[in-house]
């Protein structure tokens, strides 16, 4: 044996022979590689995060926003977010975690909110994982710096989990480590992160050591151990994921119990019991979570979420396990090109590496060593079979999963977070072959024919596969014209690969220094190449681009009150609940008359069934429902075309230069104004990244009224150039005066030295633009209040025709569905006391009986007080909720009765202390001695060995 080598597999710590003998249970050789992959790994975690554990940048891809309207005005022409495919994170996660966290430090756990749509469950529905034990920073840190700290404590949790199932496992301390980081670089967690995806699939191998451990010891602990990892990934918010692993995990603890139990039918009926009590102390743990999730699931429109055989991962996507930049990458910059694929990156993305694809290849060909669980290799090496079937081919068998739950309504491409820990493990077993084979006796292991027969075609079999895959990504990207780059990212990737096998054949072949090097490069190649992916790939923004404050949010945050605004076409719908505003749009589950309230109006502007973005089409914003939705303020893109009568004054065909940074007068007539400008004779090109048009309007005194700047984003086409303005400030306007800040001037229409103006009137349209620049804001003074008053109503149980009354504009003040006392036709006065997302209250002054309208999706989980006295909720409008308020004076109440007290907390409050208990008969029948092993399972011991 070489001073590189291992003891042998007795030589374990508190084995007679290691005692006899004198020997340390792990060489100093060893032990300087064990350090040297934990500094990789903590290499990998910390330049993988980078700057944002310090605050210096920000773990979110917030800067995406600066490509929408009105950020785009703060940042340079030409810019580009770091990773476009991210949005969801920006528009759901962030503003989910945010009214959250501010929520609970005020005291108030917020089950509800209004911001989105008409409102959805916060705090323990949907599917963001907020009570995720991994969400932790979102409470204790400031907003901008806990998304680094989230993805620090994922990525702990994923790394600690698999040391300690691999060690569990009995591979070497070096192998386990690199095994966690194969499975935290791979693609699904690369991808997904700042998803509740991956803060699920963190937990997987947590789960399997979990499994491990009680197929070969059926202690309490064991059993509190799985409901702990189970309970953590139900609360961490995607079930399929948690449900890809609960099936895998089911499956190892069958093949476990086989090899361990196998003659012994009453142990199997044992142990799989103490899995299934494991699970459904799990279960019980996520009730807070599961419960109202449930709840809401019952009551929204889920919509339409079949799959089909056909709804798999493109096969070309599989380059992307060997070389994560070949179909593009998502930060392009002159040199390289953009992500190409079929789909985007997020859903594509299946990396595992170079380097860790071979050590696979090297686990399937070694012989299993004594003291290696029989079967596991097999089972890995099947399950990652299957899921690569599954995932990237589909067929007959994933049709055939897709009649069972959670496979008929998931995209199957998601169980790549299953693929990269099978995978993972896979690669630690090839490495512990390479670090635990003395250098002599690896080819001892291939001496018989058969084996060699075995070895070689498993080495065939990876080059067909690898070559089949090259060659139909090869010819999709001769097709999209991405040869040269995707050459040169497989050229890259088989430069890892070829490293890799050198320095694997010289850990066989190798002796003493040279064989110790060639073992630490394998994992220094490895890091390598997954820091190339994540480094563009996760996000470091500055924290200025973190949800910044424009004028337009600011004008909208005091404007506002209770009501919505529309965001048609801009802001990237769901940001604004960041901001504190409510809107039409925005994501979350919606509830099922309100669904098919707002799908008769507007079917085109639900994205997903749970995302709906408003079109920057006047006809969709100015539909008569918008006004019963409370809707007061229409915000669109600057370029879109000013609403109202446009007007060209003066101009003979003659031409006017507009030079840089010189302001030019222009005479206004009379009448009221939305938008003034001038007319632009020529195409206009400008290489000045932060080009804009100024104009500044002025009353007959020369009192400047209002100035507002518009950018020019590279030019302007021939004809009009705009620039709204509130009209209210303009109403007294005789003059303007138009400045261009840019590099190159204009050339414009004119009257001789007289330049022709360009005007937008207002129209009868029920609208008044109240802000210009980086938007146009429309007030739509036809908008009712979200929380009003009827005086009258009419009485439509048929669905059908009462969304048709509501959708024509002409329906009196509420639609009521069932019939009520009449309204009196009386006004009231109303005083909206708070407005809080889990409460409402309202100050009622009521001069006759009428009903209380708040046009959200309240119909259930709701209910209604008048001065403390319980009252019916009645349908509104197929979609609202109202409540009969008689004369006088009254206090109303509105509150959100979530099934969490008197459900969810108590059964996980249960939970908890279930396991609680468990773990302390654990510690007292182990001090009495009373626990024993269930197993002498030939693979080790339970404790990992030293």
């Amino acid at each position: 044996m070489t001073s590189t080598d291992r003891p042998s597999d007795d030589a374990r710590p508190g084995h007679p022979s290691t005692v006899e003998r004198g020997q340390t249970a792990v060489s100093s050789p060893d032990r300087w590689l064990d350090n040297i992959t934990l500094v990789v790994v903590v290499a990998f975690v910390l330049l993988g995060i980078g700057t944002p554990l310090l605050g210096l940048t920000v773990f979110a891809g917030s800067d995406i926003m600066l490509t929408r309207t009105p950020w785009n005005a703060l940042a340079p022409t030409g810019f580009q977010a770091q990773n476009p495919f991210v949005g969801d994170t920006i528009d759901g996660m962030v503003p989910a975690a945010r009214m959250l966290s501010e929520r609970l430090h005020d005291g108030d756990f917020a089950s509800w909110s209004s911001l989105n749509t008409g409102g959805s469950q916060l705090g323990a529905g949907g599917s963001s994982g907020l009570l995720s034990p991994l969400m932790l920073p979102y409470l204790v840190m400031p907003i901008s710096l806990a998304p680094g700290y989230v993805k620090l404590l994922e990525m702990l949790v994923a790394l600690g989990g698999m040391f300690l199932f691999l060690r569990q496992l009995s591979l070497a301390r070096s192998a386990a480590l690199l095994g966690g980081l194969a499975f935290v670089s791979s693609g699904f967690m690369v991808a997904w992160t700042n998803w509740p995806h991956t803060k699920v699939a963190a937990f997987v191998p947590a789960l399997f050591w979990a499994i491990e451990r009680l197929a070969r010891d059926r202690r309490p602990a064991n059993i509190a151990m799985i409901g702990l990892v189970v309970g953590s990934m139900l609360l961490s918010g995607f079930p399929a994921v948690a449900a890809y692993a609960f099936v895998a995990a089911g499956l190892y603890l069958i093949v476990r119990m086989a090899t361990i139990h196998g003659s012994r039918p009453g142990r199997l009926v044992v142990v799989a019991g103490a899995a299934t009590a494991g699970l459904l102390v799990g279960v019980a743990v996520a009730a807070m979570h599961l419960v109202p999730f449930a709840d809401e699931l019952r009551e929204v429109a889920v919509g339409s979420r079949g799959q089909s055989s056909q709804s798999h991962s493109p096969m070309i996507s599989m380059v992307t396990m060997l070389a994560p930049d070949a179909l593009g990458i998502t930060s392009p910059d002159a040199s390289s090109v953009d992500w190409y694929g079929l789909a985007n990156p997020i859903e594509e993305l299946s990396y595992v590496g170079a380097v860790a694809l071979l050590l696979v290849v090297i686990a399937l060909v070694m012989r299993r060593r004594p003291g290696f669980p029989p079967l596991v290799r097999g089972f890995f090496v099947t399950a990652a079979a299957i899921t690569v079937v599954l995932v990237f081919f589909g067929g007959p068998l994933l049709a055939a999963l897709q009649q069972l739950p959670v496979f008929d309504t998931n995209r199957i491409g998601r169980a790549r977070s299953m693929l990269g820990f099978f995978l993972a493990v896979l690669a630690a077993m090839g490495f512990d072959a390479l670090v635990r084979r003395p250098a002599g006796t690896w080819l001892s292991t291939l001496q018989r024919r058969k084996w060699i027969v075995v070895a070689s075609g498993v080495w065939l079999g990876a080059v067909i596969a690898a070559f089949l895959v090259v060659r139909e990504a090869h010819q999709y990207a001769f097709v999209r014209e991405q040869l040269v780059w995707f050459d040169g990212s497989l050229r890259s990737a088989a430069t890892f690969g070829g490293l890799a096998a050198i320095a694997a054949a010289l850990a066989v072949r190798g002796r003493g220094w040279l064989r110790a090097t060639a073992l630490t490069v394998i994992p220094a190649l490895l890091v390598t190449q997954a820091l190339l992916l994540v480094i563009p790939f996760w996000p470091r923004v500055p924290t200025s681009q973190f949800y910044p404050p424009t004028p337009t949010h600011e004008f909208l945050a005091s404007h506002i009150g209770s009501d919505r605004i529309i965001a048609a076409g801009t802001m990237l719908t769901g940001t604004e609940a960041f901001y504190g505003l409510r809107t039409v749009g925005g994501r979350g589950f919606v509830a099922e008359e309100y669904d098919e309230l707002l799908r008769a109006w507007c079917d085109g502007c639900f994205v997903t069934p749970t995302y709906m973005a408003i079109p920057g089409r006047p006809e969709v914003f100015q539909a008569p429902l918008l006004d019963r939705l409370g809707a007061r303020y229409v915000v669109t893109d600057p370029a879109a075309p000013v609403l109202g009568a446009a007007e060209i004054v003066g101009g003979t065909g003659d031409l006017l230069t507009l030079s840089p940074e010189e302001p030019m007068s222009l005479p206004l007539p009379g009448g009221a104004l939305r938008a003034l400008g001038v007319e632009i004779a020529e195409p206009y090109a400008t290489g000045d990244p932060w080009a804009a048009m100024e104009v500044e309007v002025k009353d007959a005194d020369g009192t400047t009224l209002t100035t507002t700047r518009r950018r020019l984003f590279g030019g302007a086409a021939p004809g009009p150039f705009t620039v709204a303005v509130p009209e209210d400030d303009v109403a007294s306007a005789t003059s303007a005066v138009v400045t261009l800040h840019a590099d190159l001037p204009i050339a414009i229409r004119s009257d001789g030295a007289t330049p022709a103006i360009a005007l937008v009137r207002p129209s009868d349209d029920d609208l008044e633009v109240v802000l210009g620049g980086a938007t146009t804001i429309y007030e739509r003074t036809s908008a009712l209040p979200r929380i009003r008053w009827a005086k009258t109503a009419v009485v439509e149980p048929d669905a059908t025709r009462a969304i048709d009354l509501v959708l024509s504009g002409t329906a009196p003040d509420v639609v009521l569905a069932a019939p009520g006392p009449e309204p009196s036709g009386a006004p009231a006065t109303l005083d909206v006391v708070e407005d809080s997302g889990d409460t409402i209250a309202v100050d009622v002054d009521a001069e006759g009986l009428g009903y209380l309208v708040v046009a959200d999706g309240l119909q259930d989980r709701w209910s209604a007080a008048i001065d403390g006295a319980a009252v019916p909720l009645v349908d509104a409008d197929h979609g609202y909720v109202a409540v009969e308020v008689p004369p006088g004076t009254h206090r109303v109440e509105l509150r959100y009765a979530s099934p969490l007290p008197g459900g969810g907390f108590a059964i996980s409050g249960g939970g908890l202390a279930l396991i609680g208990a468990l773990f302390m008969i654990d510690r007292r029948s182990r001090r009495r001695g009373t626990v024993r092993s269930s197993t002498t399972d030939p693979s080790g011991p339970v404790e990992p060995p030293g």
